[in-house]
């Protein structure tokens, strides 16, 4: 099978894992939003920020440098790296388990100290399955992934909506979190087909090192930058406000996994399989960025539109404040998978060391932004996060111009006639309000992409002619 042809099976196939692992959880989770408070969903909030930092201490980074390394991965580098996650894992759960009491006292809620002891345990529990998952993705078989994502997804989200039905609370949400894991890495490590030898090499470790720890920092540094919001959050205001800002932020969330970790999930292990053909690497990663922006940018801008409507045909009157949260965190998103896709071409050629200079230099300008929009509430917050969106923009452009010569200029042709026509379409929408609200928001979300395909045909008639050939083709190869 062709480089092509994997690339376009991957993405398929990462494209029904991630809409059904995302829609299916955004429906489950409006149905939870109908039955538990706001708060329930601030404490977990809360703890949410300190599992997804010590999973990626545990990772390491390592399975990133296996992806990397590609085909010539063996049994002593997995095996290797699978003893390493654990041991990591268990070393970390035993420091946040003794440091349960001085999370809750740092957010004054009592209820943290149990709480976050039991939900701290999905970092163990997932360690088990990294290296079973790295090595479906070097072997390109996300079919097999998809496959188990979706049991997991349809039996975690049983559990939750059993337990929300028998008067659980927010324990309904820690078991979705302790179910998915446990359910993730069993079958993973079942149906895989791989099994660990027992062997921790010294040479594996020092030839992972190198980009692992750059990895790794750069990856930290990163969640740094997305969950300082969370962390103030949860120090100068409530579990209902948290609650607000987490179910917005969510929302989008789901659509930008959607949309950017499926280009991603592929983009990474096919950049790296192809490093050293430089001008095949750099003709495949132009046309992913443009069709990743093709994609992202109206869907998020039509998001920001229906975000009113959606909140009250989906939710209770109690969850309105959410509105202007999530339509300034739905603009902010629309840019995430471009910034993903600039960092990934980095880390595809072994420029982890660039990826965490870029993250260092972003720091500074988070707190700044964060500085000035805390006192001001969750809707300013919001609001700060579109800006720091537009500036990491053009930060993570810059070396991709400079190593590849697509840089900041090329990739602005690229995306603005998309942000044009998006940003007519969003305005054209969001004001059209019809008698009842579920066929208003049908209506949008209907006419939005009808307008949204004319204007792009109007305003860049050539990259929607090429496409409409491709497709024309595929169909009839398909046939």
């Amino acid at each position: 099978m062709s480089l092509k042809e994997k690339a376009v099976k991957g993405v398929v196939w990462v494209f029904v894992d991630k809409i059904f692992n995302q829609i299916l959880p955004f429906i489950v989770y409006i149905y939870l939003a109908n039955i538990l408070a706001p708060s329930d969903f601030g404490l977990i909030g809360m703890l949410t920020v300190f599992t997804l930092f010590t999973k990626i201490l545990v990772d390491s980074g390592f399975s990133s440098g296996l992806i990397q390394k590609g085909k010539s991965c063996t049994k002593k580098d997995f095996s290797t790296v699978f003893y390493i996650n654990i041991l990591v894992a268990v070393i970390l759960y035993c420091f946040l388990f003794f440091c349960a009491p001085i999370i809750s006292s740092f957010y004054s809620e009592p209820k943290l100290e149990f709480l976050s002891k039991i939900l701290f345990l999905t970092v163990i529990i997932d360690s088990f399955g990294i290296i079973p998952i790295v090595k479906l993705t070097i072997d390109f078989d996300f079919k097999q992934l998809t496959k188990i994502n979706i049991i997991v997804s349809i039996l975690s989200l049983g559990i939750a909506i059993f337990m929300v039905n028998n008067d659980f609370s927010y324990w309904a949400l820690v078991g979705l979190h302790l179910s998915r894991s446990f359910l993730s890495s069993i079958l993973f490590l079942f149906m895989a087909n791989w099994r660990p030898i027992f062997i921790i090499s010294k040479q594996t470790l020092n030839d992972l090192l190198s980009f692992s720890l750059k990895f790794t920092l750069s990856v930290f540094v990163t969640r740094i930058l997305s969950s300082l919001n969370i962390l103030l959050l949860g120090r100068y205001f409530d579990s209902v406000q948290i609650g607000f800002f987490t179910q917005a932020q969510g929302y989008s969330d789901k659509v930008i996994s959607v949309l950017g970790s499926t280009l991603q999930s592929v983009t990474f292990p096919i950049l790296s399989s192809v490093n050293t053909d430089k001008e095949r690497m750099i003709e495949i990663y132009k046309k992913i960025f443009q069709l990743t922006a093709f994609v992202s940018i109206p869907c998020l801008f039509g998001l920001a539109a229906i975000s009113r409507n959606f909140v009250i045909v989906f939710l209770p009157s109690e969850w309105l404040p959410i509105i202007p949260v999530m339509q300034y965190l739905s603009l902010a998103g629309a840019l995430t998978p471009i910034l993903w896709l600039n960092v990934a071409i980095l880390n595809a050629n072994k420029r982890s060391d660039l990826f965490l200079k870029i993250n260092i230099f972003k720091l500074p300008v988070s707190f700044l932004i964060l500085f000035f929009t805390v006192p001001q509430g969750i809707e300013a917050i919001a609001l700060g996060q579109v800006v720091f969106s537009i500036f990491s923009f053009f930060v993570n452009a810059y070396y991709p111009g400079k190593l590849f010569g697509f840089g900041i200029i090329k990739q602005l042709k690229m995306i603005i006639p998309i942000i044009l026509s998006s940003s007519i379409m969003m305005l054209l929408i969001r004001f059209v309000e019809l008698e009842n609200m579920k066929l208003t928001l049908l209506f949008k979300v209907s006419s939005g992409v009808f307008v949204f395909i004319v204007l792009s045909c109007l305003i860049q008639p050539k990259f929607m002619n090429a496409n409409y050939i491709l497709l024309k083709k595929n169909g009839k190869s398909n046939n």
